[in-house]
Protein backbone atom coordinates (compact mmCIF):
# COMPACT_ATOMS: atom_id res chain seq x y z
CA UNK A 1 0.00 0.00 0.00
CA UNK A 2 1.23 3.47 -0.80
CA UNK A 3 -0.20 6.90 -0.09
CA UNK A 4 -1.22 8.79 -3.18
CA UNK A 5 -1.58 12.49 -2.31
CA UNK A 6 1.54 13.67 -4.15
CA UNK A 7 1.93 10.87 -6.66
CA UNK A 8 2.32 11.98 -10.26
CA UNK A 9 1.77 9.88 -13.38
CA UNK A 10 5.49 9.07 -13.79
CA UNK A 11 5.67 7.74 -10.22
CA UNK A 12 2.45 5.81 -10.68
CA UNK A 13 3.78 4.14 -13.84
CA UNK A 14 7.10 3.32 -12.15
CA UNK A 15 5.37 1.82 -9.11
CA UNK A 16 3.06 -0.24 -11.34
CA UNK A 17 6.05 -1.64 -13.25
CA UNK A 18 8.09 -2.56 -10.16
CA UNK A 19 5.58 -3.39 -7.44
CA UNK A 20 3.50 -6.50 -8.02
CA UNK A 21 1.05 -6.13 -5.12
CA UNK A 22 0.08 -2.45 -5.26
CA UNK A 23 -2.85 -0.67 -3.64
CA UNK A 24 -3.10 3.10 -3.35
CA UNK A 25 -4.58 4.33 -0.07
CA UNK A 26 -6.55 7.56 0.04
CA UNK A 27 -7.42 9.21 3.37
CA UNK A 28 -9.45 12.24 2.25
CA UNK A 29 -10.31 13.78 5.62
CA UNK A 30 -6.72 13.56 6.82
CA UNK A 31 -5.42 14.90 3.50
CA UNK A 32 -7.75 17.89 3.72
CA UNK A 33 -6.73 18.56 7.32
CA UNK A 34 -2.97 18.31 6.67
CA UNK A 35 -2.66 19.56 3.09
CA UNK A 36 -5.95 21.19 2.13
CA UNK A 37 -6.53 18.82 -0.80
CA UNK A 38 -7.05 15.19 -1.72
CA UNK A 39 -5.37 13.01 -4.31
CA UNK A 40 -6.15 13.18 -8.02
CA UNK A 41 -8.26 10.03 -8.01
CA UNK A 42 -9.16 10.40 -11.67
CA UNK A 43 -5.52 9.71 -12.60
CA UNK A 44 -5.55 6.46 -10.61
CA UNK A 45 -8.86 5.40 -12.15
CA UNK A 46 -7.65 6.19 -15.68
CA UNK A 47 -4.57 4.03 -15.03
CA UNK A 48 -6.68 1.11 -13.68
CA UNK A 49 -5.05 1.29 -10.25
CA UNK A 50 -6.42 -0.42 -7.16
CA UNK A 51 -7.59 2.14 -4.63
CA UNK A 52 -8.59 1.63 -1.04
CA UNK A 53 -9.94 4.05 1.55
CA UNK A 54 -8.35 4.74 4.91
CA UNK A 55 -8.86 7.20 7.74
CA UNK A 56 -5.20 7.72 8.74
CA UNK A 57 -5.39 8.27 12.51
CA UNK A 58 -6.99 10.47 15.13
CA UNK A 59 -3.85 12.63 15.03
CA UNK A 60 -5.02 14.02 11.68
CA UNK A 61 -8.70 13.09 11.59
CA UNK A 62 -11.56 13.88 13.97
CA UNK A 63 -13.04 10.41 13.47
CA UNK A 64 -12.42 7.04 11.91
CA UNK A 65 -15.48 6.72 9.69
CA UNK A 66 -15.06 5.15 6.27
CA UNK A 67 -18.52 6.49 5.37
CA UNK A 68 -17.28 10.02 6.06
CA UNK A 69 -14.28 9.39 3.80
CA UNK A 70 -16.61 8.09 1.08
CA UNK A 71 -18.73 11.25 1.37
CA UNK A 72 -15.65 13.44 0.94
CA UNK A 73 -14.59 11.51 -2.14
CA UNK A 74 -18.03 11.90 -3.70
CA UNK A 75 -18.10 15.59 -2.79
CA UNK A 76 -14.86 16.14 -4.74
CA UNK A 77 -15.47 13.52 -7.45
CA UNK A 78 -19.24 13.15 -7.93
CA UNK A 79 -18.67 11.38 -11.26
CA UNK A 80 -17.12 8.32 -9.58
CA UNK A 81 -19.75 5.57 -9.38
CA UNK A 82 -20.79 4.64 -5.85
CA UNK A 83 -20.18 0.93 -6.49
CA UNK A 84 -16.51 1.71 -7.25
CA UNK A 85 -16.14 3.65 -4.01
CA UNK A 86 -17.92 0.89 -2.09
CA UNK A 87 -15.41 -1.62 -3.48
CA UNK A 88 -12.54 0.64 -2.41
CA UNK A 89 -14.01 0.70 1.11
CA UNK A 90 -14.59 -3.05 1.38
CA UNK A 91 -13.00 -5.66 -0.88
CA UNK A 92 -9.99 -3.60 -1.95
CA UNK A 93 -9.17 -2.79 1.66
CA UNK A 94 -9.40 -6.47 2.60
CA UNK A 95 -7.21 -7.44 -0.38
CA UNK A 96 -4.63 -4.76 0.44
CA UNK A 97 -4.30 -6.16 3.95
CA UNK A 98 -4.41 -9.76 2.66
CA UNK A 99 -7.62 -10.50 4.58
CA UNK A 100 -9.78 -11.04 1.50
CA UNK A 101 -10.16 -14.77 2.18
CA UNK A 102 -11.89 -13.90 5.47
CA UNK A 103 -13.56 -10.50 4.94
CA UNK A 104 -14.30 -7.81 2.37
CA UNK A 105 -17.29 -9.33 0.59
CA UNK A 106 -20.35 -11.38 1.37
CA UNK A 107 -19.53 -14.96 0.42
CA UNK A 108 -19.98 -18.41 1.90
CA UNK A 109 -17.20 -19.12 4.39
CA UNK A 110 -16.32 -15.49 5.05
CA UNK A 111 -16.89 -13.51 8.21
CA UNK A 112 -19.28 -10.94 6.82
CA UNK A 113 -20.40 -7.94 8.79
CA UNK A 114 -23.25 -6.03 7.25
CA UNK A 115 -23.71 -2.30 7.61
CA UNK A 116 -26.79 -0.45 6.43
CA UNK A 117 -26.30 2.96 4.85
CA UNK A 118 -29.39 4.85 5.89
CA UNK A 119 -30.50 7.79 3.77
CA UNK A 120 -29.10 6.24 0.59
CA UNK A 121 -30.35 7.84 -2.64
CA UNK A 122 -31.40 4.77 -4.67
CA UNK A 123 -32.64 6.85 -7.58
CA UNK A 124 -29.15 8.26 -8.20
CA UNK A 125 -27.24 5.40 -6.49
CA UNK A 126 -25.38 7.82 -4.18
CA UNK A 127 -24.87 8.55 -0.56
CA UNK A 128 -25.50 12.11 0.54
CA UNK A 129 -24.37 14.37 3.37
CA UNK A 130 -27.19 13.08 5.60
CA UNK A 131 -26.44 9.39 5.05
CA UNK A 132 -25.48 7.44 8.14
CA UNK A 133 -24.27 3.92 8.74
CA UNK A 134 -25.74 1.38 11.14
CA UNK A 135 -24.30 -2.02 11.94
CA UNK A 136 -26.82 -4.77 11.12
CA UNK A 137 -24.70 -7.90 11.65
Amino acid sequence: MYGCLYTILDNLEWATDYIKYLYWVVCPSSNLFLEGRIANLEMFIEQNQKITIGTDSLASNCGLSILKEMKIILEHFPQIPFDDILKWATLNGAEALDFNKEIGSIEKGKISGINLIEGFDFKNMKINKNSTVRKVI
